[in-house]
């Protein structure tokens, strides 16, 4: 049995989101305009030519730091003073570096590579209807689609050149003209795989074939229209929609009526599954529970 990972140097690379975009751009694909701060250069925030509402995250989305491993999302500065701020409280030492980056409106989608020793065995995409937060993040609604073949040649170069192995994400976010920019990479398996499941292309099941020496048993094509609903997640998403100021009641009332329609044909839930109930109580005790726990816990401190 062999691990199905990719080395350690694509896969260095491709949670490196700075080294990440710029490889990519060598490739083809578009990459919002970024730029890179750290301590020593916090004094060009105040002179960078940027448009607002500018996107700031973490070079990486984990960092090692002396009281452990520091996870960190990403955050939007609506000006040049929450710029700022945002900025110097990402920064937890003089090593530490974060990127300011251009801020793109639209739909997210993802590309769901194989790869086999640095050949492609199978491709699958999907786009996400709702996020949390809706602004952009996690998908909690996302529906299986076409490959979206104008990409995929720079998507295949791409993780060609990382000579990749095993399972990645590639995702993006789609503009309102339609043109797709990298966001990231996802080197691990994702939440919305069980899309891809539903939709007869078990990513999991391809990584232990791997594992095993053997040829993944692939279809020769997925179903295209269905969709896969986090329901917690899709809760969590109208709470925050409901709260944002900036929202007017018309935009409020469409998403709870967007929330409030339970199917759909080819809609099925990511962990409740008539089939096998225990996954979605004991997810339920857990999402009560870190509610309780952030409510009750914060009076008391």
């Amino acid at each position: 049995m062999r691990a199905a990972f990719p080395p350690l140097e694509s896969y260095d690379l491709a949670i490196d989101k700075y080294r990440l975009g710029r490889r990519a751009a060598d490739s083809g694909l578009n990459v919002p305009e970024t730029m890179t701060f750290r301590r020593e250069n916090l004094h060009d925030l105040a002179t960078i030519a940027c448009e607002f509402p500018v996107v700031v995250k973490p070079r990486r989305s984990a960092t090692e730091t002396s009281a452990g491993v520091l996870r960190r999302g990403v955050s939007y500065a609506a000006s040049r003073v929450e710029l700022d701020q945002q900025v110097r409280n990402f920064l937890v030492d003089d090593n530490d570096e974060v990127m300011v980056q251009q801020c793109i409106a639209g739909t997210g989608m993802g590309v769901f590579a194989l790869y086999d020793q640095g050949k492609p065995v199978f491709f699958f995409s999907h786009r996400r209807i709702r996020e949390k937060p809706p602004s952009g993040g996690v998908s909690v609604l996302s529906e299986s689609q076409p490959l979206p073949h104008a990409i995929m040649i720079s998507v295949e170069r791409l993780l060609n050149s990382l000579e990749w192995h095993g399972a990645a994400m590639v995702e993006f976010k789609v503009d309102h003209s339609g043109k797709a920019w990298l966001m990231e990479i996802n080197a691990r398996l994702w939440g919305s795989v069980q899309l891809a499941i539903d939709c007869e292309a078990d990513f999991p099941f391809f990584l232990y074939e791997l594992a095993t020496e053997k040829r993944p048993m692939t279809p020769k094509r997925y179903a295209v229209g269905r969709q896969l609903r986090w329901f917690l997640g899709d809760l969590d998403g109208l709470y925050l929609a409901l709260k944002t100021p900036s929202n007017n009641m018309a935009t409020k009332l469409a998403a709870v009526c967007r929330f409030c329609i339970p199917w759909r044909p080819g809609l099925r839930y990511e962990i409740l599954r008539i089939d096998d109930l225990r996954p979605s109580w004991t997810a339920l005790r857990q999402y009560l529970s870190q509610i309780a726990k952030d409510r009750f816990g914060r009076r008391s401190d």
